[in-house]
């Protein structure tokens, strides 16, 4: 005669008896709209995706919003999830579409509950290019950034800011420092390991490096140069006055543009001097969007000669089409017993040709 299972025999839920942390890093894993679907599996789960820390409202986000909901609740939907959350959030990351009604009160909002929250992730990236966001002050207030992402906006440091003392990685795109310079952030972030801007910054950009103010990051280890124009000879001077301002580089990326838009610096000579490089620590050197211009060869000529630790270098050539024709370019292994190193260019060629 069969028996019946006593209830307390049943198949327990193994995921809902694990430990908060966990549970938390599975939440962490899923797509921020997947994480709090959660809510409906159970009541003791309505609350559970209120525990994840990192809200990434991004592009996948953002679709997934306008396929099965409103864009125009884009907002009103990001406030009623994060101010849910009673615990600190750690990572933000915000995505503004193209031509998308913005109320700019709601993202100041969110960013002084951010600054109040243990914040060390942020992310803005606004698509429309038409008008810069003016963001409040209280970014500034965000002691605990160890990553900070700008695209497309406007800020003005206050005269409080001491810094962002544990700030790791800076990325700034078309950026408007409202009478001020970049100088606040890179002077007081002892910390930064990784550089990237684009040069539609050039005009505050230059100063710096003309300035060598920029040689205050003995830390900073990977520099990444965008919407740099080679046909200007401004331009590269201040590309090599950056470079040569950060004696610890061991990785450095560069992409080329060919578009008028792009401002043109005042401080930097507009007289090309490569000699100034001297000695580099560089290990890995990719340069994107190549045309083959006098400027773009001579980098890469003096880039060879000053790094005698380099093992490689990618060339990208420019093309008007995803795929273009790319060069890779090797460097044998420094050898420390006899000071020599030799590249071997056109050891290792690989060709996407265009059909």
């Amino acid at each position: 005669m069969g028996h019946l299972k006593h209830p307390s025999l049943r198949k327990k839920d193994v995921i809902s008896t694990m430990p908060e942390e966990v549970i938390t890093n599975i939440l962490h894993c899923l797509p921020l709209q997947d994480a709090v679907k959660t809510s409906i599996l159970s009541k003791d789960w309505k609350l559970k995706w209120t525990m994840i820390t990192q809200f990434v409202f991004d592009k996948n986000f953002y679709d997934y919003l306008v396929k099965t909901e409103n864009k125009h609740c884009y907002q009103s939907i990001i406030s009623r999830l994060l101010f849910l959350i009673n615990g600190a959030i750690t990572k933000f990351v915000l995505y503004l579409p193209h031509c998308n009604e913005v109320n700019v009160k709601d993202i100041n909002c969110w960013i002084v509950y951010l600054s109040k929250n243990g914040i060390k992730e942020f992310t803005f990236q606004d698509m429309d290019e038409d008008e810069r966001l003016k963001l409040t002050s209280h970014l500034f207030s965000c002691r605990e950034l160890t990553h900070l992402k700008l695209d497309n906006c406007s800020l003005r440091p206050t005269y409080e800011f001491g810094g962002f003392r544990n700030l790791l990685s800076l990325d700034l795109s078309n950026i408007s420092f409202g009478g001020s310079t970049c100088k606040e952030f890179l002077t007081q972030s002892p910390l930064l390991k990784i550089l990237k801007f684009s040069f539609t910054n050039t005009e505050k950009i230059s100063e710096e490096a003309e300035n060598r103010v920029l040689a205050s990051l003995p830390r900073l280890t990977t520099l990444d140069l965008d919407e740099i124009n080679f046909r200007n000879d401004a331009v590269i001077s201040c590309v090599i006055e950056l470079i040569h301002g950060f004696p610890n580089l061991d990785t450095l990326s560069t992409k080329g543009t060919y578009e008028d838009a792009v401002p043109l610096p005042a401080a930097c000579s507009s007289e090309v001097d490569f000699s100034i490089m001297g000695q580099l620590q560089l290990l890995k050197v990719t340069l994107s969007c190549i045309k083959g211009l006098e400027n773009e060869i001579s980098l890469i000529k003096y880039l060879l000669d000053c790094s005698p630790l380099l093992k490689k270098m990618d060339i990208c050539a420019k093309s008007s089409k995803e795929k273009g024709p790319t060069i890779l370019m090797t460097r044998k292994k420094y050898d420390p017993c006899t000071g020599t190193s030799h590249h071997r260019l056109g050891t290792h060629l690989i060709y996407s040709h265009m059909h």
